[in-house]
């Protein structure tokens, strides 16, 4: 028997949400990030990241990001050094973590382990 397939967006939630920390972009996400998320990414990013050279992006709640996902944040942080500013991120899971070592891309970003500590080390 052939096993039927899933659709990945269905099984696969995330939520982003942006909101001003004090003057500093936040972007919180949750869930998991795979290639359907890239997009939804992509466009908060954005948004967010209109007038303001540096963001935080808190993944304390993410389960998993994709290398694609990981991808739009090592384009993010690139923006953000371009415009002199820096990308901020607040990593509270190990997958996360591990996935940005095994990538070699944590050190494009700021890490905190909060989300205040995150805001402390943009506003320097």
């Amino acid at each position: 028997m052939k096993p039927s397939r899933v659709d990945q967006a269905a099984v696969w939630t995330h939520r982003i949400a942006g909101e001003a920390g004090g003057g500093v972009p936040v972007l919180a996400l949750a869930g998991r990030f795979g290639f359907a998320a890239t997009a939804d990414l992509v466009n908060a990013i954005d948004r967010l990241l209109i007038g303001s050279a540096s963001m935080v992006v808190d993944l304390g709640q993410v389960e998993y990001m994709s290398s694609g996902s990981l991808d739009v944040l090592v384009r993010a942080a690139e923006r953000c050094a371009g415009g002199g500013g820096v990308l901020a991120l607040v990593i509270a899971t190990d997958p996360v973590r591990l996935a940005l070592e095994f990538s070699g891309s944590i050190g494009v970003f700021a890490i905190a382990p909060t989300r205040d500590a995150a805001l402390a080390l943009v506003r320097r």
